[in-house]
């Protein structure tokens, strides 16, 4: 039976099957690069038999047109004809297999005129996906892991003919919230393998998967589906570093690490978890490949955002380097000086940017830096005056705020009511050690540390 037992060997040796999780795409080379000699057919029986997913791979990426190749082969006429003529060799667990690939196919052939067709195709093809994901085991299956390496490709074109149907609609969310309640139903197969060995798992895919999913719900703001496929990926993680194992994390390329870690940070950045949010993103921009400048710069500016909003500043040159000085110098500078009105143009001038990334509402959080530092700076005055006089230093008086409010802010008024609110909420969030004393209109700050995590990061090395 084919897959059940040692791949036969075959002349020209076979691909090696290892595929990049960003692309899907193997090496397709060995006995697999005749395909046109061969035919699409023959060619993806010989990966089955072997459990080498690179045939499939190199169909579900449809590379060099190898679907519409197969479909004119074939000569079927619909996804259930072509699953017919290879089904005599998708025996045992592999039945669907051949559902699969009849319904990927013609979903790619009827994308080019048919959009809301292929669209169901694409569900259906998940649908058998699923399926054949819940019948290959361990049980029946040397390698049930050998078709990972297909859910990328899969996945990805399923998105993107879910997005170009939506576009043809005129309408957002509906059609990808349909690919996200099948991709919730694959994480539930993989997580459930039983497979002892990581490496022979299906758990391998989970990281592709959670990262389609998060794609998929950010999409379509459907943020409640995000947060379960996380932690149920996330202990996958701390089990294997219990166990001292390789986790599915460790397993998979590097190009879905950076994306797991991107999505992750933006997950803890919409619950306000910041200091998570800024370890992922800084771990996801040094991962980047340096090649992949896009992605690095999307990276940053959402790794900048969750720095601003804890009173942290790029460096001008970094801004610089990454094409990224229009948008955030001036809110840096607005910040640095206490300048709500600057800050208030700076975000306004680049609004829709920063609505389209989802970051408007949580970049405005970042005012109450404008505040912090006019408090530290107040401070410092204090300071410079008596040097060494660590009471008088601590004691900024309502008035002196205000004073340095105007001073900031071009003569533009402000009510101490305003400045006081502004004081206790960076009190209760631990940026200003102190408390307020509304009977001498004075603030009253720690004699150690009264701003505790407000720093600089100036470079890429600090990132």
């Amino acid at each position: 039976m084919f897959g059940g037992g040692k791949a036969k060997k075959r002349k020209g040796g076979k691909g090696n099957g290892q595929g990049d999780g960003m692309t899907g795409r193997g090496n397709i080379g060995g006995m697999y690069s005749g395909v046109q000699a061969r035919g699409v057919m023959s060619t993806l029986q010989m990966g089955l038999e072997a459990l080498d997913p690179t045939p499939f791979v190199q169909l579900f990426n449809n590379v060099n047109g190898t679907a519409e190749k197969l479909w004119k082969e074939s000569g079927a006429g619909s996804a259930e004809e072509l699953a017919g003529k290879l089904s005599p060799w998708c025996i045992g667990p592999h039945k669907k297999i051949a559902a699969l690939v009849g319904c990927f196919t013609q979903g790619v052939v009827e994308s080019n005129h048919d959009i809301a067709k292929a669209h169901n195709l694409m569900l259906t093809a998940v649908k058998n996906l699923n399926q054949y994901l819940g019948d290959c085991s361990s049980d029946n299956c040397e390698k049930p892991s050998w078709m990972v390496e297909m859910l990328g490709p899969i996945l990805n074109r399923t998105r993107r003919i879910a997005y170009l149907y939506e576009q043809q609609e005129g309408k957002r969310g509906k059609r990808m919230d349909e690919v996200t309640s099948a991709l919730q139903t694959s994480l539930s197969k993989l997580g459930s393998d039983r497979t002892p060995n990581i490496a022979d798992s299906k758990k391998r895919g989970m990281v592709t998967l959670c990262n389609n999913l998060s794609k998929a719900a950010f999409h379509t703001n459907n943020m409640g589906v995000i947060k379960p496929s996380m932690q149920m990926l996330s202990r996958e993680i701390e089990k294997s570093s219990k166990d001292g194992t390789k986790s599915p994390l460790d397993l998979t390329t590097q190009g879905q690490r950076v994306t797991h870690l991107f999505y992750s940070g933006r997950v803890s950045m919409l619950e306000q978890r910041f200091n998570e949010a800024e370890e992922d993103l800084k771990a996801a921009f040094k991962l980047c490949h340096t090649s992949y400048r896009k992605n690095q710069i999307r990276i940053l500016v959402f790794l900048v955002t969750v720095k601003l909003v804890q009173g942290k500043f790029p460096s001008s040159e970094l801004l610089a380097e990454y094409g990224l000085t229009a948008i955030f110098q001036p809110l840096v500078e607005a910040i640095q000086v206490g300048n709500t009105h600057q800050f208030d143009k700076a975000i306004e001038d680049n609004a829709s940017f920063f609505a389209k990334l989802g970051i408007y509402v949580i970049l405005h959080r970042a005012r109450m830096m404008c505040f912090l530092n006019l408090t530290r700076r107040v401070h410092y005055c204090l300071v410079s005056l008596k040097p060494g006089d660590a009471t008088f230093s601590s004691r900024v008086k309502m008035a002196q705020l205000t004073a340095a409010y105007e001073t900031a802010n071009n003569g533009k008024t402000i009510s101490p009511d305003e400045i006081e609110c502004a004081l206790v909420c960076l009190i209760a969030n631990g940026q200003i050690k102190g408390y307020i004393s509304r009977q001498h209109q004075t603030v009253v700050l720690s004699k150690g540390n009264p701003f505790p995590g407000c720093n600089t990061f100036t470079g890429v090395k600090e990132i």
